[in-house]
């Protein structure tokens, strides 16, 4: 069975917003892995299966609003200028 997985980089301001973003990000059941100034949360999909690539990347868009949403209302700015999305394929 072959997976696919999207990623996406995003570059967070310190453990605070990590520990928020990390909520958020499970209730999307999204992985995650933080580092000091980058985070990567991530999603497999399969391939074979029509529409999983597109609801996969929904989910992670969707993500990304609510956490970016919740840095506005805590007056934070998420760097939209260092955030991308990567949709990777196995061959």
């Amino acid at each position: 069975m072959i997976f696919n997985v999207v990623f996406l980089k995003v570059q967070f301001w310190d453990a605070f917003c990590i520990f928020f973003a990390l909520h958020i990000v499970k209730k999307f059941n999204l992985s995650c892995h933080f580092y000091a100034d980058d985070s990567q949360l991530y999603l497999s999909f399969q391939p074979t299966i029509p529409g999983d690539r597109e609801i996969a990347v929904s989910n992670i868009e969707r993500c990304v609003l609510e956490i970016d949403n919740w840095m506005l209302v805590n007056r934070l700015k998420l760097n939209k200028d260092k955030t991308a999305i990567l949709v990777t394929y196995l061959c």
